[in-house]
């Protein structure tokens, strides 16, 4: 995560400690749902290595 609101626009503000602080919280929980709620890690992992593979020995 970058420390500023909007990396795109020229002249962004850099966000405060506190906004950066709550951001990286916030990113943390979603990614703990995220895996709470899909697949393992590993299992997820795995698929995407074997289409990976798989999409590169197709002719």
């Amino acid at each position: 995560m970058s420390a500023y609101a909007d990396p795109l626009v020229d002249g962004a503000i850099p966000m405060r400690a506190y906004e950066a602080q709550m951001w990286d919280a916030l990113n943390k929980h979603w990614q703990r749902r995220n895996n709470r709620c899909g697949l393992p890690n590993w299992a997820s992992t795995t698929f995407d290595r074997a289409g990976e593979v798989a999409g590169n020995a197709a002719p």
